[in-house]
C-alpha cells in the first residue's frame, strides 16, 4: 500500500545539469516573497555530499523555511530519472498523518 502521494510536475535525467536546470525553472515561480524548502528523496542513485547545495544554487529565493514554507520543491530520483516539483505545502498527501 501507498504511505503518501506526491505529485510529479517534470521528468528529467537524474544528471545535475539537468535537474538544476529543471529547478532552476521552478524556482522562478517562488514569489519573492514566499517561504520555501526542498524535499530531495533518492533511490538507486550514488548522489554527492553536496547535492543539496548544488540543487538549491538555482534557486534565487531569498526565503527558506525548513518547517513552514509556503512553497516546496520536492526533487524525487530513481536510478536514472527524476521528478521534480513545485508543491504547495497541502498537495502532499501523507496516509499516516491523514484524518488526524
Amino acid at each position: 500500500y501507498t504511505h503518501r502521494w506526491v505529485p510529479i510536475e517534470k521528468w528529467v535525467k537524474s544528471d545535475m545539469n539537468e535537474m538544476t536546470k529543471a529547478i532552476a525553472e521552478m524556482g522562478k515561480k517562488i514569489g519573492r516573497d514566499e517561504k520555501w524548502k526542498m524535499d530531495f528523496n533518492k533511490r538507486q542513485y550514488d548522489a554527492p555530499k553536496d547535492i543539496i547545495i548544488k540543487l538549491t544554487d538555482p534557486i534565487d529565493r531569498p526565503h527558506v523555511d525548513l518547517k513552514n514554507p509556503d512553497k516546496i520543491v520536492h526533487v524525487e530520483v530513481i536510478g536514472k530519472n527524476a521528478g521534480i516539483s513545485l508543491l504547495n505545502k497541502d498537495e502532499v498527501l501523507n496516509t499516516a498523518t491523514a484524518g488526524r
